[in-house]
């Protein structure tokens, strides 16, 4: 994380996808996978995603699961290599922001998942939706 972190120059060097039943999809790179875990809100920002209702939720979980059960590695090179203006080659390894992009990007068109994908800015495409959904509701 302090790589990620150093590489990335950003607040966020990490996130993971909550579910609605409590658990989370994890990437690092000690684990790959859905689990339950426990989490100090003190230090992680919640985005919640307008939009998302529960048959999408569960069209996100399977593809998802379909890509866990081809057992992928943690992407330790593409995590830091966007910072030198590479681009994603292999779909055997992943790591945490490009995952969660590339699973809601048929949900959210404007993600753009053919940029580097840190967590920073996927939480900055995140929470500016969310504002721009919140001002759309607010104003009509």
């Amino acid at each position: 994380s302090r790589v990620i972190h150093a590489c990335t120059k950003s607040a966020a060097y990490h996130c993971e996808l909550l579910f609605s039943d409590g658990k989370s999809l994890i990437v690092t790179p000690k684990y790959l996978g859905i689990g339950l875990k426990s989490y100090n809100f003190y230090n992680w920002a919640l985005v919640p995603i307008p939009g998302i209702d529960e048959e999408t939720e569960i069209d996100i979980r399977e593809k998802c699961e379909s890509i866990l059960a081809k057992k992928p590695k943690y992407d330790y090179l593409g995590a830091i290599s966007g910072f030198f203006g590479s681009k994603k080659e292999n779909s055997d390894k992943w790591f945490c922001s490009e995952l969660i992009a590339y699973l809601l990007k048929p949900y959210i068109p404007t993600l753009d998942t053919d940029k580097w994908m840190t967590p920073d800015r996927l939480w900055k495409l995140l929470s500016d939706r969310i504002d721009n959904i919140y001002y759309y509701y607010m104003n009509n």
